[in-house]
C-alpha cells in the first residue's frame, strides 16, 4: 500500500522562485548576447562609415576627383553616403566630408596643399636679362631654374663668393614670367587682403583680456572685427577670422591656433608662438625668436603705390632675427613698377621651412629649407643698394621634408594632399 507524501507549500514557493531566478538569468544572458552583438555590428558599422569617410577625402584629393571640380559631390559605398564639400581656408583648400549610415554620422575636415617632390626647384628666379650674383657665406641646394646669362660669383663690401659650387644642383633656364598661383587661390588672398565686411548672418566676437574662444571647422565661421585689434593675452582656436579695418597686434602671450588674420598692417611681436595664416595690403612685421608653426602663411598683396620707397628698411614683409616661420611666405604686387628696395627681407638667423613666393625683390640673409620662388634678389649693404646679389642667404631644398604640402601653380602636376586633419 503506497502511502500519499504531502509537500508543504512553502517547497513549491521555493522551486518556483528558483524557476524565476534561472528564467531571469536565461533571458539576461540572452539579452547580453544580443547586445553584444548590436554593439558589436554597430562599432564595425560605426567604422566602416569612418572608413569611408576617409576614402571619400582621398577620392577627392584624386586629380579627377569630381569634388574638386563641382565643389560639392556625393559617394555612396556599401550603403554609406558621404558628401564631400570643397571651400579656401587662406591658401590652402578646406575639405569637409559628411558620412551617414542609417543614425550613424561622421564628419571630418582636412586642410589640403600640394605635395613636394624631387623635381621641384630649389629657387626659380625670373629672367630679367640680368644674371645672379652670389656672395658671402650664400649657398643654394637643389635644382636651380635661373635666367639665360646664369650665375656668376661676386663680392660686397669685399667679401666673394666662399663656395666652391654655384649652385649643388642642376641649372635651367627660366622665363620672363614667374609662375603665377592658381586663379582660385590668388581670388582668396585679393579677398583677404583687400578691405571686406564679414558675411551675413555670422555673429562677431569681441576680444577682451584673457578671453578665450574657439569654433569648429564643422561650424559656420565665426568673426572678429574691430579698427584697431589688440590680441594681447588672447586665445582663439580654429574656424575663425580676424579682420581689422586698420591693424591687428599679436603679442607673446596671445594664443592663436589655425585662424586667419586680415588687416591692412599686421604686427607679431618679439617671441610670439603659434600658427595662423596672415593676410595684409601694406605691411606684415614678425620681431624676433618667433615661431610660426606649420601651416602657417604671411601673405602680402599690395595694391596702391608704396609708400616706403625712401624707407628701404621696412620692408612690407619683414621676418626678424633668430624667428621660425613653417610654411608659407607670398608678397604680390602686380605692376611694372621698379622697386628699389626689397619687399620681403628674411633678417640674419632667421629660417623659413617651406616656400617663398615673391614677384618683386627677396633680401634673403637667413635661410629658406625649401624653395624661393621670385622676381628678383636685393642686397643692401653699407648704404649700397645690390640688384639681384645673394648674399650670406642660404636655399636648401633637401631640407624640406617630403611630408611638406604647400602652394599649386596653374600648370602643377603635383598630387594633393592633406596638409592638417582638422576639427
Amino acid at each position: 500500500m503506497t502511502k500519499n507524501h504531502k509537500i508543504k507549500a512553502g517547497s513549491l514557493q521555493f522551486v518556483l522562485f528558483i524557476g524565476a531566478v534561472i528564467a531571469v538569468l536565461l533571458l539576461t544572458f540572452v539579452l547580453l548576447s544580443h547586445s553584444h552583438i548590436f554593439f558589436a555590428k554597430k562599432s564595425n558599422k560605426f567604422m566602416e562609415v569612418i572608413e569611408c569617410n576617409s576614402f571619400s577625402v582621398k577620392l577627392a584629393l584624386q586629380p579627377n576627383g569630381k569634388a574638386i571640380a563641382s565643389n560639392n559631390n556625393s559617394y555612396e559605398k556599401d550603403g554609406i553616403s558621404t558628401e564631400v564639400k570643397k571651400g579656401l581656408w587662406g591658401v590652402f583648400d578646406h575639405y569637409t566630408a559628411v558620412s551617414s549610415f542609417e543614425k550613424i554620422n561622421f564628419s571630418s575636415s582636412v586642410l589640403v596643399g600640394y605635395g613636394v617632390d624631387e623635381t621641384l626647384p630649389a629657387l626659380y628666379l625670373k629672367d630679367n636679362q640680368r644674371p645672379l650674383i652670389v656672395a658671402g657665406n650664400t649657398k643654394i641646394v637643389g635644382n636651380a631654374v635661373l635666367p639665360q646669362q646664369g650665375i656668376r660669383p661676386g663680392t660686397i663690401s669685399g667679401n666673394s663668393y666662399f663656395g666652391n659650387r654655384l649652385v649643388h644642383g642642376t641649372i635651367t633656364q627660366s622665363t620672363a614670367i614667374l609662375p603665377n598661383l592658381e586663379s582660385e587661390k590668388e581670388k582668396n588672398i585679393k579677398y583677404l587682403c583687400g578691405p571686406f565686411s564679414p558675411k551675413n548672418g555670422v555673429v562677431p566676437l569681441t576680444p577682451s583680456r584673457n578671453s578665450s574662444y574657439s569654433n569648429s571647422f564643422l561650424q559656420p565661421t565665426k568673426y572678429i572685427t574691430g579698427d584697431y585689434i589688440n590680441l594681447t593675452s588672447v586665445s582663439l582656436t580654429g574656424n575663425i577670422i580676424v579682420v581689422a579695418s586698420r591693424e591687428i597686434q599679436v603679442d607673446a602671450s596671445s594664443n592663436l591656433q589655425d585662424i586667419i588674420l586680415a588687416a591692412p598692417t599686421i604686427s607679431i611681436k618679439n617671441n610670439t608662438k603659434g600658427t595662423f595664416q596672415a593676410f595684409a595690403s601694406k605691411r606684415i612685421e614678425v620681431g624676433n625668436n618667433c615661431i610660426l608653426n606649420y601651416p602657417s602663411a604671411l601673405v602680402l598683396h599690395e595694391t596702391a603705390t608704396d609708400q616706403q620707397q625712401n624707407q628701404p628698411n621696412l620692408a612690407p614683409l619683414f621676418v626678424g632675427s633668430g624667428s621660425i616661420i613653417k610654411g608659407i611666405l607670398i608678397y604680390q604686387k602686380r605692376s611694372e613698377e621698379k622697386m628699389f628696395y626689397p619687399q620681403i627681407k628674411i633678417n640674419t638667423n632667421a629660417t623659413v621651412i617651406g616656400q617663398l613666393h615673391c614677384e618683386k625683390n627677396v633680401e634673403l640673409k637667413g635661410e629658406v629649407r625649401g624653395s624661393v620662388y621670385t622676381d628678383g634678389f636685393m642686397a643692401l649693404e653699407n648704404g649700397s643698394i645690390y640688384q639681384n646679389h645673394l648674399y650670406n642667404g642660404s636655399i636648401d631644398f633637401n631640407q624640406l621634408q617630403e611630408q611638406f604640402v604647400g602652394l599649386g601653380w596653374n600648370d602643377t602636376a603635383a598630387p594633393k594632399k592633406i596638409a592638417k586633419w582638422l576639427y
